[in-house]
């Protein structure tokens, strides 16, 4: 009997040491993140009201500078996951390193880092991410024998200046980020820049706003199938025959006509909706291909620029930015001439997009451009037409 209630109560104190272990790592990892282990959004959160009533009542200034990973994404697509996973690790710990104590390093989201400056004004701000930039600029990540950069774009916002509440200093301080990303990346950009500069294209709260409604406008329409493909042929340029369709994105309104790709896809990508699209037009796509009736005719599908390491390519798309500039400008004819050289050294077709008027096309025939499409040769069209002759190479 005795030993019997030894054991129960060795059983009874392991397991209260295992209990009380438990609880202080779920009150750990409550106020952590579990990959960088710096603090976490809710903590974040609850710092910042502390610190704008304390800065209230003492009058003092504080600061808050977003870090956003530049083309974060294509590290996961090149390298995979874990790859992207020690660059937010290396990155924290960069962070860690810099930042002075009192400070707080907070991961807030996936590739969005935030620090708490407590006393700190704009200045001093600005300073500190002059700094950070440099640092993280000539931070080299090294993983299963490659190495490569990541920089990084950075917002800065300042109490009482720039906002005096939660939600006003979050929404300035993620707008100074992406306007910094919108600059070109590997920028820093304060929130008070844009109150006093509003020409230039800067972008304003008021355009914040406008976009996070286009986004949720966009959430629904790919929710409810409203963004579908249409196709543009694509001319042979030796024989004038259209020898396959490049697949378009569209979205269908409510009222008014179809929306080309070029009017949504930056809002598309910034808040990772690519992949959905991606997989709702090549869906659509295959599923007109399948219903064609007679021969089926040849797909173009924009993939990512990741796909380049895995897929052997037999054509080239020259962008309609070189195409349209080639008569007026000298740099864009000698790009897309060369190009047309390269690929043909390399055995790979080209296809040259926006031809839009019979110069541009007898320019590209003259380069050897294989292929093209445009206005001029042909409409994007919501189904596969069926071709029964070989077009004109004048206007459709």
């Amino acid at each position: 009997m005795i030993r019997s209630l030894l054991a129960i109560l060795v059983i009874v104190v392991g397991s209260s040491r295992a209990l009380s272990d438990t609880l202080r790592e779920l009150e750990y990892f409550s106020m952590h993140d579990p990959l960088t282990h710096l603090y976490n959004r809710r903590h974040f959160l609850h710092m910042l009201e502390y610190e704008i009533g304390r800065s209230e009542r003492h009058q003092h200034a504080f600061s808050l500078i977003m870090i956003d990973l530049d083309d974060f994404k294509e590290i996961n697509d090149t390298y995979g996951h874990p790859a992207g996973d020690l660059a937010l690790t290396e990155l924290a710990n960069v962070l860690q390193a810099q930042v002075r104590q009192g400070d707080l390093a907070c991961r807030i989201g996936g590739d969005e880092f935030i620090l708490l400056l407590p006393e700190t004004p704009l200045e001093g701000a600005k300073a500190l991410a002059r700094k950070l930039c440099d640092r993280l600029r000539a931070h080299r990540y090294f993983y299963q024998g490659t190495s490569f950069h990541v920089t990084c774009s950075l917002g800065i916002v300042s109490y009482p200046q720039d906002g005096k509440s939660v939600h006003e200093l979050l929404a300035h301080a993620d707008l100074a980020a992406y306007e910094a990303k919108r600059r070109g990346k590997d920028e820093i950009c304060a929130y008070d820049d844009l109150k006093t500069r509003r020409t230039g294209g800067a972008l304003t709260r008021d355009s914040l706003a406008e976009q996070r409604s286009e986004v949720e406008a966009l959430r629904e329409a790919l929710a409810e199938r409203r963004i579908v493909p249409f196709f543009q042929p694509i001319v042979d340029m030796a024989s004038g025959q259209v020898v396959a369709f490049e697949v378009l994105a569209r979205l269908i309104p409510s009222v008014g006509d179809p929306i080309p790709a070029g009017r949504f896809i930056t809002v598309i990508e910034k808040y990772g909706l690519g992949r959905e699209l991606d997989r709702q037009i090549i869906a659509a796509a295959l599923a007109a291909l399948r219903d064609f009736l007679g021969e089926k005719p040849t797909l173009f599908l924009n993939h990512s620029l990741h796909y380049l390491r895995e897929l052997e390519l037999d054509f080239v798309k020259i962008d309609g930015a070189f195409v349209r500039g080639m008569q007026t400008s000298r740099v864009d004819k000698a790009l897309v001439r060369n190009l047309a050289n390269l690929c043909a050294d390399l055995g790979m077709q080209t296809v040259a997009e926006f031809v839009e008027n019979e110069e541009t096309l007898t320019l590209l025939q003259e380069m050897g451009i294989t292929h093209a499409q445009g206005y001029y040769l042909g409409l994007p069209l919501p189904r596969l037409p069926v071709v029964e002759s070989p077009p004109r190479t004048g206007s459709p």
